[in-house]
């Protein structure tokens, strides 16, 4: 991969710049008791909020001489998740819009076709009683942390420089 040097346009890298491409883990999927649909509960509110507060700077970047913005697809995808859990919670939430919504089920959609995981579960899942059988299959997936540790670290750089200039001011 060409590392981009304009970001201007169409002029920028498809991936994030990462000192190495993430590792594989098996990782067993698990239902969980964690992220419930609880408006009232403080606690559930404050887990889905975990989703954009870990890494600093909601999977935002600022790549190149301008500092031009991108924003991980991943994180993207989280906000999406978190957007529909909001308007389940809250049909008049004022960001979980009916647009929002249907941008975000389409944008999802779309990213399933084109990253779709092609291995295969066992038996029918519906059929699981998720209370007694809470593992599921392992998948082999992207170990995350130095995405996380990338991502952090070009917030703290970028926060820093705002500040700088900032006092320069």
């Amino acid at each position: 991969m060409s590392i981009s040097k304009a970001f201007k346009g169409d002029d920028y890298p498809i991936e994030l710049p990462l000192s190495s491409p993430p590792e594989f883990v098996a990782m067993t999927l698990q239902e969980t008791v964690h992220y419930p649909f609880n408006i009232s509960d403080p606690d559930s509110e404050k887990e889905w909020e975990t989703l954009f507060t870990n890494p600093v700077g909601l999977g935002r970047v600022h790549l190149g001489p301008d500092n031009r913005v991108f924003t991980n697809v991943f994180w993207h995808q989280m906000h999406c998740i978190r957007e529909m859990e909001r308007a389940i919670q809250d049909r008049s939430h004022p960001v979980s819009t009916p647009k929002h919504i249907r941008h975000c089920l389409n944008y999802l959609r779309q990213h399933f076709i084109c990253d779709a995981d092609y291995t295969l579960e066992e038996g029918d899942f519906m059929a699981r009683d998720f209370e007694l059988q809470r593992s599921s299959d392992t998948r082999l997936c992207r170990d995350w942390e130095i995405v996380y540790q990338t991502l952090e670290r070009r917030v703290r750089k970028w926060a820093a420089e705002q500040r700088r200039v900032m006092n320069l001011h």
